[in-house]
């Protein structure tokens, strides 16, 4: 009987307290770590509700001085918690490295790290004990925790703290922004985060700074879950994009007039070029559409999915281009409506009616779009490519007003993703070979996935050129896009 009781009173004292479960109380912000356990693992509690990890104590320290503000917790409210990711390095305070590569790096907000491409570089930027500053991250979480971004060269990256005299500065995009040495404490920077330099004078100088800056006291997460199409709400289909494809023909200025050149695809896009200025209106294609050194400008076809006309349109120059071996983009401003089988006005005026407005357009890409793929693309994904082949144009009657109709029509290619491309350090994703077909006429135009039943804009296809694999159709991925542009 006695020992039936103690039994009892064992199971009474302990067992309660080992199935316990307690509500994750915790908010965005909180720092928890497992109690009872020695140098236990630190954990960040996101916005999303998820809990992040400080890969190791080096991660920890460029965020906080001290484990003041670290709660301890039981295992069950860790368990509330579903895993998210990792905590990457806190951008401008240290250089990073891992031991299977010879490759230094600087951080930026975000995790993006940038290659010092030698110690030249790295002296010019940081002083002559730049290496003091480099620490090695565990190669297991550096793939998973950093997104590399362009090579470093003539500025220090986004997020450094520097020390100059009596002044301290942020710089910000290749600039300096005074910073009051009274918000240090604010944005829990203390010596070990600034980096002291005589001089920084050939920055160009920014608007000062003072109080808390979101983008030094905001910790960092990068997600360890495979990214999925953002919309989920909208089955896309290929009727969805068709008229957000557009005919290039494309002309350069000649002693005698314009002259056609010669003709590509593209895409309707819109943004803003500044933070605070006008959404402005775009046609992107490949820079090889318009590589021409008398190039004037573009004007773009856009029609229905059953080859009905919407609106032809003058571009402009290109707002921004490039081409190099890893990159083939360009971007036209959208300018008026325009034809060019006739100059009559009356005739322009009443064909100019029928077109749509260039706002009224078809957008669904844009910056920050909910209609891109994922990240990086699984293999053997369907890939769906639309664009007009190299063809002429001809035109008919209708109602008195001649009509410009491709002879041949959009046309969609498909296939699969075949490979990935890794093309250049300062792009963050892969590129993407296919076996789609693409050739001189629809390469600018867009190239979708079909990923859970529904679609995703995937990128820009290219003929591009690049080396053994000239043969290989190329996909720009839409991330790298957005990400530089």
């Amino acid at each position: 009987m006695k020992k039936l009781f103690i039994i009892s009173l064992f199971l009474l004292l302990v067992l309660p307290n080992f199935y316990k479960v307690e509500a994750a109380t915790y908010s965005a912000g909180a720092l928890i770590a497992r109690e009872g356990v020695e140098a236990a693992t630190v954990y960040y509690i996101g916005s999303d509700g998820k809990k992040y990890i400080f890969p190791d104590s080096k991660t920890y320290f460029t965020w906080y001085e001290n484990f003041d503000n670290v709660k301890k917790v039981s295992l069950s409210v860790l368990d509330e918690y579903p895993d998210g990711g990792t905590v990457p390095y806190r951008g401008g305070v240290r250089l990073i490295t891992h031991s299977d590569t010879a490759k230094i790096y600087g951080v930026e907000p975000g995790g993006i790290i940038r290659w010092l491409k030698d110690a030249q570089t790295a002296e010019n930027l940081y002083g002559p004990t730049w290496y003091t500053l480099v620490q090695d991250v565990l190669p297991g979480f550096f793939s998973v925790s950093y997104t590399i971004g362009p090579e470093l060269s003539n500025t220090l990256p986004t997020g450094t703290v520097v020390k100059t005299g009596n002044t301290y500065y942020y710089i910000e995009e290749g600039k300096r922004r005074a910073f009051d040495v009274n918000s240090l404490s604010y944005n829990n920077l203390t010596a070990d985060n600034i980096l002291e330099l005589d001089t920084i004078s050939t920055y160009p100088l920014g608007p000062a700074l003072s109080g808390k800056i979101n983008t030094l006291t905001t910790v960092n997460y990068k997600s360890s879950q495979p990214q999925t199409t953002v919309n989920t709400n909208q089955k896309l289909t290929v009727n969805d994009f068709l008229s957000a494809v557009v005919r290039l023909e494309c002309y350069r200025d000649t002693t005698t007039g314009e002259e056609e050149f010669g003709n590509g695809s593209g895409y309707l896009y819109k943004t803003k070029i500044e933070t605070t200025g006008p959404i402005k209106y775009f046609v992107a294609t490949n820079h090889h559409v318009i590589d021409d050194p008398d190039f004037s400008h573009c004007n773009a076809g856009v029609y229905t999915a059953d080859n009905k006309i919407i609106g032809w349109y003058r571009t402009d120059g290109p707002s921004y281009s490039k081409f190099n071996d890893y990159t083939d983009f360009a971007l036209l401003e959208l300018m008026e409506k325009r034809h060019y089988i006739t100059d009559t006005p009356e005739i322009l005026e009443s064909i100019h009616a029928q077109f749509a407005e260039i706002s009224e357009l078809n957008y669904i890409v844009s910056l920050s779009s909910t209609s891109y793929c994922q990240e990086s693309t699984p293999m053997v994904t369907n890939v769906f490519v639309i664009g007009y082949p190299a063809s002429g144009m001809t035109s008919k009657i209708k109602e008195g007003i001649p009509i410009p109709i491709p002879q041949v029509s959009k046309i969609i290619t498909t296939g699969i993703i075949s490979g990935y491309l890794n093309v250049h350090a300062s792009l963050p994703y892969t590129e993407y070979f296919t076996t789609t077909s693409i050739d001189a006429g629809n390469s600018g135009g867009l190239a979708l996935a079909e990923i859970n039943d529904t679609l995703c804009v995937l990128g820009q296809p290219t003929w591009v050129q690049q080396g053994v694999y000239a043969n290989q159709g190329i996909i720009q991925n839409i991330q790298n896009i957005e990400y530089k542009y």
